[in-house]
């Protein structure tokens, strides 16, 4: 299931760039074990960030670079990315909403 969720990511992310950017760098942060990553690596240099250590071990076991820790812990060059994506991550920030 989480492939055929990525593949269906890959071809949303094909279709809102139009095709136009190919063997560009691309920045999953939330990567988790890689799925997206590897659906992506088709197309461009994939670079995942993932939080969970586990998580994080399994990606790079399956041959991704993936920082364990956060996107600011990461420290990457300022546009160093030509695509960066953050598919289930928003969820995961607590809220500060009080009514």
């Amino acid at each position: 299931m989480a492939e055929l969720t990525a593949a269906e990511r890959m071809n949303d992310l094909l279709r809102i760039t139009s095709n136009t950017i190919k063997g560009g760098r691309l920045l999953e942060i939330g990567s988790s074990t890689g799925e997206f990553l590897a659906a992506a690596s088709a197309r461009f240099k994939v670079t995942g960030v993932e939080a969970d250590t586990a998580s994080c071990a399994i990606a790079r076991a399956r041959g991704f670079n993936c920082f364990n820790g956060t996107l600011f812990g990461a420290q990457f060059p300022q546009a160093h990315f030509d695509v960066v994506t953050l598919y289930h991550v928003i969820e995961h920030f607590p809220s500060h909403n009080r009514c």
